[in-house]
């Protein structure tokens, strides 16, 4: 279960970062790390 988790949480922030990429908003690589570790944490609960 904690890998679906961590596999959903990286794909709904990469997907974010993506689209802020797009729009010339890129987002630091640390901070997309701490989304990840967040959204997994908020999926978990």
């Amino acid at each position: 279960m904690e890998g679906k988790t961590k596999e959903l949480a990286v794909s709904f922030v990469l997907r974010t970062s993506n689209t802020m990429k797009l729009e010339e908003q890129e987002n630091l690589k640390q901070h997309i790390k701490n989304a990840i570790e967040e959204r997994t944490a908020n999926i978990k609960n």
